[in-house]
């Protein structure tokens, strides 16, 4: 562990109380030099850190902008063994956890960064990332021998975990547009995108790596017309997002290691299904490049959407064999 996050974690240890620089400088078994550049580092990152004559330092107020130890301290007791890399701008957190998986198969990470230049959707489309402010992550998960099969279910776990963190932290009512979209205010605001390093001899997964895209504050009026017709910000103006991000993405990994832990019963697919947009709507979609028409029924245990089709019989598909654009979605709340 740093050393900033060993100061930090001991002003969150103790934040009602002061600490002298001189004790953390003796816990910490370094100079009181050290410890001075530290708190001036973590003021700079937005942490209200104030000095009290003859008692020492006192935490008033946490950083809400992302910060990796906030996050590492706030599930440490769940997710010890995590790596957590920050950058404020990347070409795209999935391909550094690519990396990351490619020269430490057997290590958990977490990628984060505020931009990325080169971000992507599913089935190659790529992902809009340039707006004012936006959190874009990736996760890396080593196997823990998952089947193909389960894949899919990787993409309806983060959805609910992430609607669940969003609704918690920031209070937007969050949707979920099948099979990877949340939206918000009627509006695409976060895009998932799940991939998989597969075996395909023992038809199992060697690595998975869930990127997930933020849309926090900007302008879309003058993007191009078909991100317009689609996304949106979580909140127009950066003084509205008054979040820590922090709590964010540490309530999304807690939920979704939840999930993770008890793959096999899969309860997060009841949840989901009270978050899905569109239920006994009509729908236009694409199923292997045909036009056809549906009413969404929901999901079943497999994360499958099932649909009434056009001569009343009901189909499930998978998120391979059928596109819904976006825009059949926006302005719907339900």
């Amino acid at each position: 562990m740093s050393l900033t996050y060993k100061v930090l974690s001991s002003f969150l240890d103790q934040a009602d109380t002061p600490i002298s620089g001189q004790t953390l400088a003796n816990q910490l078994g370094v100079s009181r030099n050290s410890i001075w550049k530290v708190i001036e580092q973590l003021k700079a990152e937005g942490y209200q850190i104030t000095s009290i004559p003859s008692q020492g330092y006192q935490l008033k107020h946490i950083s809400s902008m992302l910060d990796p130890n906030q996050i590492m301290y706030l599930v440490q007791d769940h997710l010890p063994d995590l790596s957590i890399i920050y950058a404020d701008w990347v070409t795209s957190t999935n391909d550094l956890a690519k990396s990351h998986l490619i020269e430490h198969p057997k290590q958990t990470a977490l990628f984060i960064s505020n931009h990325q230049s080169k971000g992507r959707g599913r089935q190659g489309r790529s992902f809009h990332s340039d707006i004012q402010e936006g959190i874009y992550f990736s996760l890396a998960l080593p196997s823990e021998t998952y089947s193909i099969e389960s894949i899919g279910l990787f993409t309806i776990m983060a959805a609910v975990a992430m609607a669940k963190a969003l609704e918690k932290n920031t209070e937007v009512a969050i949707k979920i547009k099948w099979v990877n979209d949340l939206f918000a205010g009627g509006r695409k605001v976060v895009g998932i995108l799940t991939e998989a390093n597969a075996n395909l001899e023992n038809q199992q997964i060697d690595a998975v790596i869930l990127g997930i895209g933020i849309n926090v504050v900007g302008d879309f009026s003058k993007l191009d017309p078909d991100i317009q017709k689609v996304a949106g910000p979580l909140f127009p103006h950066p003084e509205s997002a008054h979040f820590n991000r922090n709590h964010l993405l540490s309530d999304f990994l807690l939920n979704f290691y939840s999930y993770l832990h008890v793959l096999p019963a899969r309860p997060f697919i009841e949840e989901y299904r009270t978050y899905l947009l569109g239920l006994n709507q009509r729908v236009c979609f694409t199923k292997n490049q045909e036009k056809r028409q549906g009413i969404i029924l929901g999901i079943n245990q497999d994360g499958h959407l099932l649909i009434q089709n056009e001569v009343q019989e009901i189909e499930s598909l998978n998120s391979s064999e059928i596109h819904f654009s976006s825009q059949a979605f926006i302005n719907q709340t339900n």
